[in-house]
């Protein structure tokens, strides 16, 4: 895709397009796909972070994947509608943030799908008519038995067993989830809520617990694989009992690009952590469910190790590719016990 005006070669979108990258919805501007791009996609949202160059020009927004890997978005939602008409609109979880309770602070909600609905009676002068409408919802990267709905004046709905049973005229707006189809189905009447389906209040964490002697300081490598969205800021190493048990530092890639890294700065403040920068200097990353991160961790003193060659986390999997120890012998089934937050 090459825009042309003059003499001027636009190589991305003069305008910001909305598009489905891996099953979620963005909105930005769109390049090329280039065969031979070197580039990260820290974000995820199949877009390279760093431009194209192009003799004297350069892409700003390279496409990780080709283009048909780029579909326009379909509606996250059906609707059936009884004695009223609604509208329905998507709107940013960032919408939605500042309405919902104090337990939420920390939590990330961006795979949030959030709504502006308007609902308007078709017959406002008879108060028995049927008046309702019935919106059925994919929950995308939610968990469908763990998700939550979320309508403001209200808070959190009730959840029912099936909402079709619900009142038809005046009732209290409630919700039902199809776990086959991985959709909630919300019943509301009138009124102009902002409506989401969220994740529950819990902050995802990467957390192997506790591990055993023996222990020896040196450099783990091995994989993780979250089972959920996370987003790290900092790295905790679990030490053995009376020891300054710690990680030097540690490095995450992705497809071989590093994309975070972190160094110990001694024992002052909070000594057990490490905070984690990506490469584009923000002090997070963020880790996608089922994508696979390689890790370079190198300890000091005794940290605590889980003696497995694979082991499941709670967010997730870890596995060792192998470990160097101080001495300079090699195993191959020693995984830091780290906490990743």
């Amino acid at each position: 895709m090459q825009q042309q005006q003059s003499s001027t070669n636009f190589w991305n979108t003069t305008i910001k397009i909305t598009y489905t990258y891996n099953g979620s919805i963005y909105t930005n501007y769109l390049g090329n796909y280039w065969d031979d791009y070197i580039g990260i996609d820290a974000s995820g949202d199949g877009i390279g972070e760093i431009p194209y160059n192009i003799n004297s020009d350069k892409d700003n927004y390279p496409l990780m994947e080709p283009w048909e890997n780029y579909f326009a978005p379909t509606e996250p939602y059906t609707k059936i509608d009884v004695g009223v008409t609604s509208t329905i609109t998507l709107a940013n979880s960032s919408d939605l943030a500042a309405y919902l309770p104090p337990e939420y602070i920390g939590t990330d909600i961006s795979d949030a799908i959030v709504f502006n609905v308007n609902v308007t009676d078709n017959t406002p002068d008879n108060s028995t008519d049927d008046a309702y409408s019935d919106i059925t919802i994919k929950v995308g990267e939610l968990d469908i038995e763990t998700c939550k709905v979320f309508k403001t004046g209200i808070g959190f709905l009730p959840e029912v067993d099936d909402v079709t049973t619900r009142p038809t005229v005046s009732g209290e707006p409630a919700f039902s989830r199809d776990l086959v189809n991985k959709t909630v189905t919300v019943r509301l009447y009138v009124g102009d809520p902002l409506l989401g389906v969220i994740p529950p209040a819990a902050k995802a964490i990467f957390d192997t617990g506790k591990g055993t002697y023996p222990s020896i300081m040196g450099t783990h490598k091995g994989e993780i694989k979250p089972s959920c969205n996370i987003t790290v800021s900092k790295l905790y190493t679990y030490p053995c009992a009376g020891t300054g048990g710690h990680s030097e530092s540690i490095k995450l890639y992705e497809n071989g690009e590093l994309i975070a890294n972190g160094t110990w700065e001694g024992y002052t403040g909070d000594w057990h952590n490490i905070t984690l920068h990506n490469v584009t200097g923000a002090p997070y990353v963020r880790l996608l469910k089922g994508h696979k991160y390689n890790y370079t961790i190198v300890t000091g003193s005794y940290p605590q190790i889980i003696h497995r060659k694979e082991f499941n986390a709670t967010g997730g999997e870890i596995t060792c590719t192998e470990f160097f120890d101080a001495n300079g012998r090699v195993y191959y089934g020693w995984i830091p016990a780290i906490r990743l937050e």
